[in-house]
């Protein structure tokens, strides 16, 4: 079986120590090392469940665990690693999800539990289920790599002196320095047992490679694949039970479906905290007030004295632009130009840098623990040569440039904040790529002062604040402006208090998006100005029905780090997973 090692002749004893004979093949010292266990010896008298002694006896087995190590090598090898996963947030996603299953699991057992939940009827998304295998994945894969040679050296101790030797020389193949010594618990045995037939029954699908072979089958044979909400309907089709003329029953079992519905539509995501906002904007311009909602907000904003004119400017961005609160706190770039493009406004260009980017260059990167084989480096080079492989793994636009007339009031006042900062000239960026340099050129002509926003905290316990990851500073920063940016939105509109979706920074860019798709006809500008790489993306933020009365996008001039823009598909791969 191929593991990625290859098998290796019979070979002398290291001249260090005694000659113990020729060294085994490692399926001969897996087999040796697997002869006869007695699992309720390993388990360390745990009482277990049927289905856990069903994972022990199935799980420590030669091929599943040849199998089950191979996948946990391929996720670390050839996977994002945990550093930039922790870096970008999506390891604690990953942690959250299999937390959830676990409290859900009457044993604390999270891979039983995703077992036993079916496609279709258990999960409210796709994207959910993906989300917790690609979690209990990586979990897996950490337990196999650190139990299994504790594992295999406990199994080794009453063994002769080629097994022992075998199994040494294989461990010092696959791994760099020492791995862990020392007999397993019985809790141990029992959750390496649950990663590799976690592993062998949900193996990991690395770039996508498995989805996009089902959505080309697919493709193939002309059909669409189901989602997982039209697969629920229609494996629970609605039953009305026969109320045998007992009306009061037949009158609360059809409330109760309408106090459902009602709850259903109660969703307090970004998309229906705009609609919700908009009502309200709407029933305001009915009563005769010229009401925009944004300018609403703002008000509140330059009326609170507590909130200074720094925290003004990002909220200004935020709202202009329709950044990510995550832009802000990188730091976005604003420059003052000569003239606008009508003689009754100002003219401002304003630089995002890119926040939600994704590359495959952690193929090219060594790992810490294991060792890179040649058929390892095979594979990586195929992987690297594969267009679909790129595009799974490749999102974001590297920094984009918006070139506007302040139209709005606050764009005008962040106008006029520029100037007040009296920074002449364009900034200067040290890592911009040619494509940078011919726009800094293009605009530097016109640029008469400029002005780098970010939000300012206010945390107390600096050296706290110094020891957190990019990521975790850019979540906490990220809290802080929504806690105000829902202060003020309620102050706008008092009904928000009363309940409902809720304005935050994310909700601006959701109207940046549909202000887009009003003002521009392609799809690939839009793409372009939300920072994105795939027309796709976009299907998930604010539509056309939601722009704003007056057209708060126009006159808009884009400039994006990668101007093509790939094609939406729906047999493409979704978001990155493993």
């Amino acid at each position: 079986m191929d593991l990625m090692m290859p098998r290796r002749e019979p070979q002398k004893a290291p001249t260090e120590g005694p000659s113990i004979g020729p060294a085994l093949d490692i399926e001969d010292v897996f087999k040796a090392l697997l002869d006869d266990i007695d699992f309720s010896k390993l388990a360390g008298g745990l009482q277990l469940t049927d289905w856990d002694r069903d994972r022990l006896e199935r799980g420590l087995t030669l091929d599943l665990i040849l199998d089950g190590f191979r996948a946990a090598r391929d996720v670390e090898l050839k996977s994002k690693p945990r550093t930039q996963l922790q870096d970008s947030g999506t390891l604690s996603q990953y942690s959250k999800a299999v937390r959830r299953l676990a409290e859900a699991d009457p044993y604390g057992d999270p891979y039983r539990r995703f077992a036993r939940l079916t496609k279709a009827d258990d999960w409210t998304s796709t994207s959910a289920r993906a989300l917790a295998k690609a979690g209990l994945n990586r979990s897996a894969s950490h337990a196999v790599l650190e139990l299994l040679p504790a594992l295999l050296e406990q199994l080794s101790a009453d063994k002769d002196g080629p097994v022992t030797q075998g199994l040494q020389e294989w461990l010092r193949s696959q791994y760099n320095g020492s791995t862990r010594h020392g007999d397993l618990r019985g809790s141990d045995v029992l959750e390496l047992a649950r990663a590799l037939n976690f592993l062998h029954d949900f193996p990991p699908d690395l770039h996508g490679r498995r989805a996009q072979a089902g959505f080309q089958k697919a493709a193939e044979q002309g059909r669409k694949k189901k989602s997982t909400a039209k697969a629920k309907r229609q494996s629970k089709p609605e039953q009305t039970p026969d109320f045998d003329g007992d009306y009061r029953a037949e009158l609360e079992f059809h409330a109760e479906i309408e106090r459902e519905r009602k709850a259903k539509s109660r969703k307090t995501g970004k998309r229906p905290a705009l609609t919700h906002i908009r009502k309200l904007e709407a029933k305001r311009r009915k009563a005769g007030t010229d009401c925009d909602w944004r300018s609403e907000i703002w008000k509140q904003a330059v009326a609170d004295p507590s909130l200074g004119d720094d925290r003004r400017a990002a909220l200004a961005v935020l709202m202009g632009v329709g950044c990510r609160p995550a832009a802000i706190t990188a730091g976005v770039h604003v420059v003052h130009l000569k003239g606008g493009l009508d003689d009754e406004h100002d003219r401002i260009a304003v630089r995002l840098p890119g926040t939600k980017l994704s590359d495959f260059d952690f193929l090219d990167q060594d790992h810490l623990t294991l060792k890179r084989t040649e058929a390892d480096q095979e594979d990586i080079s195929e992987l690297r040569d594969d267009p679909a492989v790129q595009a799974f793994n490749t999102k974001g636009q590297a920094w984009v440039w918006y070139e506007f007339d302040c139209a709005t009031p606050e764009t005008r006042w962040l106008a006029k904040y520029v100037r007040r900062q009296k920074q002449a000239g364009m900034p200067r960026f040290q890592d911009s790529d040619p494509r940078e340099q011919e726009v800094l050129k293009k605009l530097g002509k016109d640029a008469m002062c400029h002005s780098r926003i970010k939000w300012p905290h206010d945390f107390q316990d600096r050296a706290a604040l110094q020891r957190k990851s990019k990521s975790e500073l850019s979540v906490l920063i990220t809290s802080a402006m929504s806690g105000r940016i829902k202060r003020l939105a309620r102050a706008a509109f008092p009904e928000l208090k009363k309940g409902g979706p809720q304005v935050t920074g994310y909700v601006f860019r959701h109207a940046w998006s549909a202000d887009l798709k009003e003002a521009l006809d392609d799809p690939e500008d839009v793409s372009r100005a939300m920072a994105h790489l795939s027309s796709r993306t976009g299907s998930r933020y604010g539509v056309r029905s939601q722009a704003a009365p007056r057209n708060r996008a126009g006159n808009l001039r884009i400039y994006a780090a990668e101007p093509r823009i790939r094609a939406a598909n729906r047999f493409s791969p979704g978001p990155v997973r493993m």
